[in-house]
């Protein structure tokens, strides 16, 4: 199982081990003292940060298609809504 770090937001993030480079990064001193204080794990919350914003320009990249989609499952419901909680499959599939 992955190696499970947490980082500064209270997410975790996995298998950070895996896949670490050393390098240097220069921080301000009080910021650093106090992530080291409250045991912050500045890689994990570094990758967490990556993930968010990936996940934010994704979001951003696909806003009109996702309104679009959720426009029309207002309009027209999704495919299982025709067919019924307790319908047969194949008989969802004669309705299309």
């Amino acid at each position: 199982m992955g190696s499970h770090k947490i980082a500064a937001d209270g997410h975790a993030a996995d298998d950070l081990e895996a896949s670490r480079k050393p390098t240097r990064v220069s921080v301000n001193s009080d910021p650093l003292e106090k992530t080291q204080e409250l045991g912050v794990d500045l890689a994990t919350t570094l990758a967490v940060e990556l993930q968010r914003k990936t996940r934010e320009g994704w979001l951003e990249e696909n806003r009109e298609a996702i309104e679009a989609y959720n426009q029309h499952v207002a309009e027209h419901g999704v495919f299982s809504t025709a067919c019924g909680a307790s319908a047969i499959v194949s008989n969802c599939v004669k309705m299309v």
